[in-house]
């Protein structure tokens, strides 16, 4: 019924949207946001110097020089070795398993550009920065975009996580081209005992482009990777598209709780009426094989007619329920 409800209401033109929600009772746009992540892979790694700089208007928002007093803003990632002090910096030493290194969670941070100096001393493993990190202290809810340097001594490209797991989308940003989980890779030469500076620019001149390099500074200039961030959200996972006669916004619920949801079509002919498709069952057929028999069907979708107000239209989305609007 979901394959049919949204093959049948496709429309020949995406349209944009936007995507407000409340946190906290504060009411919240959808854009890049979140602290930064230094680790190391199977290599010995000395990180001498880390800035934060606002894209907008090139302000420091933070700035760390290791061979000096060491922020208390930075914390260890989970299960790993952290690091040693030394004249030049601090030293990330290999890691048994996944990541050794460092991070600073902020969730105030956006638009920014983070730019590490840094130094491979021994091994070959990868440098990792990462930016837009909302999660890291439940490594299985990891919530990081990365820019992996060198990764297993052969790949620089992008990694993201998540929840903890790892895949093909920009974290809450959805990518116009194929980005994450490594798919678009260069292999370029990290050579130990030199210092390189890695530049993730989280936002970009728009504010909606990721941008990372490295350099040593002596002639040597990574290729530059680029990618297009576009807001995504994970409360309602929602598309709309239109033709001559209708628009057809499919809204997908996959929460175990209900969500009321304000829609507002703006610049189109005035909308008077809604039809509304409905596919939700209890929570005792989720996941549940086999629910829809020959003899008898327990979920299937229904149909309603809601008035749209204004250009607005006010609708409760219940847990674990796919909606089709056609307006």
């Amino acid at each position: 019924y979901v394959q049919q409800m949204f093959a049948d209401h496709l429309g020949d033109k995406a349209v944009e949207t936007t995507f407000t929600l409340y946190e906290k009772g504060v009411k919240t746009g959808l854009e890049p946001h979140g602290g930064i992540e230094i680790a190391a892979g199977n290599a010995e790694v000395l990180v001498k110097e880390v800035k934060v700089v606002s894209n907008k208007d090139q302000s420091v928002i933070f700035f760390q020089d290791f061979t000096g007093e060491i922020s208390e803003e930075w914390k260890v990632i989970p299960k790993a070795d952290g690091y040693q002090r030394s004249g030049k910096g601090i030293i990330i030493t290999p890691a048994a398993k996944g990541l050794n290194g460092i991070y600073i969670l902020n969730e105030t941070w956006k638009d920014y550009s983070v730019i590490v100096k840094a130094e491979r001393l021994s091994g070959n493993g990868g440098i990792f920065i990462g930016a837009g990190l909302t999660e890291m202290e439940d490594l299985s809810k990891k919530d990081v975009i990365e820019y992996a340097v060198n990764m297993y001594n052969t790949t620089t490209g992008i990694r993201v996580f998540k929840q903890g797991v790892e895949g093909y989308t920009l974290g809450d940003y959805s990518s116009s081209v194929t980005a994450g989980n490594l798919r678009e890779c260069n292999y370029e030469e990290l050579k130990n005992g030199v210092t390189y500076t890695f530049t993730v620019n989280y936002g970009g001149d728009d504010g909606k482009h990721l941008c990372c390099s490295y350099t040593d500074g002596a002639g040597f200039d990574s290729i530059k990777l680029e990618y297009k961030l576009e807001a995504y959200n994970r409360a309602v996972f929602h598309s709309v598209t239109k033709d001559e006669e209708h628009l057809y916004a499919k809204l997908v619920n996959a929460s175990d709780v209900s969500k009321k949801m304000d829609i507002f079509i703006d610049g189109y002919k005035q909308v008077y009426d809604a039809k509304a498709i409905l596919l939700t069952a209890g929570k005792e057929f989720v996941d549940t094989a086999n629910v829809n028999t020959k003899e008898e069907e327990l979920v299937k979708p229904c149909e309603c007619r809601l008035a749209v107000n204004e250009q607005k239209v006010q609708v409760i989305l219940p847990a674990h329920s796919v909606t089709v609007l056609v307006f």
